[in-house]
């Protein structure tokens, strides 16, 4: 079973513009993302296709490159309807299933994604996230869902909200689809707290990602990944670092930009 894990990235972010492109440790945001996804676990499900659907606009010819430097697909298309970027992008791979990511989330903790994986191929649903309130860091959420589900998606969504944050269509009417938003309690995972919501691992001002170089810098090896845990443990042994995004208010879905 063909599995598409599509990126979204584009270098018009409104509150830090580029920021998929800024380097840490030698390497853009969408590199580290890129290799802790190749690091992903076998999980049993087959081939797996690691695409990044950008925009037409020139100013994401650099992603484009750098999607090529990297050795992966790039799908080009509307910069504010990224629900049909993302069926272009399921298309042009053949995709049965589509694992959502967002480029702003270098630290995603690929066990994590494995898990979430798994956990959506045991059940009978349509679209799975992990991202359920009061149990991961913002950063380490994803979203699966099958290419079915996605075209009915890009069929029916009218809202420009649905269609340029891809997925509330799924949720917005309780019914529609068969779906699931799961957590990872504290008896199912690594070792960590239950609630680990109060953490900001995303990147989307300065002050966001003046935390990730400080992350990376106390953590990051080539070719390992420093995942949930050790990356509380570089908190905890910085506990000062916590404040410097604390007070970033994440947008709501509903706001533009």
């Amino acid at each position: 079973m063909t599995l598409a894990i599509i990126i979204q990235a584009r270098m018009g972010s409104s509150r830090l513009p580029g920021k998929v492109l800024k380097e840490v440790c030698g390497q853009s945001l969408l590199a580290h993302l890129v290799a802790r996804l190749r690091l992903l676990p076998d999980h049993g499900i087959g081939e797996s296709t690691i695409v990044v659907a950008t925009t037409t606009k020139d100013s994401d010819d650099a992603i484009a490159a750098e999607c090529e430097r990297l050795g992966v697909c790039a799908v080009r298309g509307s910069e504010n309807d990224v629900l049909d970027r993302f069926v272009q992008a399921s298309r042009a791979v053949n995709a049965e299933t589509v694992l959502r990511i967002t480029a702003d989330c270098p630290l995603l903790d690929p066990r994590l994604v494995a898990m979430t994986i798994d956990e959506y191929f045991s059940r009978d649903v349509e679209y799975l996230s992990n991202g359920a309130e009061g149990c991961l860091p913002l950063g380490m959420s994803v979203e699966v869902m099958n290419r079915c589900a996605l075209e009915r998606a890009g069929r029916e969504a009218q809202q420009q909200y649905q269609r340029e944050h891809v997925t509330p269509y799924f949720y917005d009417e309780e019914g529609r689809f068969r779906i699931a938003k799961i957590g990872w309690p504290q008896a199912m995972c690594l070792s960590w707290p239950e609630d680990l919501s109060a953490h900001r691992w995303t990147v989307d001002t300065p002050e966001d990602f003046d935390l990730i170089v400080r992350i990376f810098e106390a953590g990051y090896k080539a070719g390992e990944v420093f995942g949930v845990r050790q990356i509380l443990d570089v908190i905890e042994a910085n506990p000062e670092w916590s404040e410097i995004n604390s007070e970033v208010v994440q947008k709501h879905y509903l706001e533009v930009g």
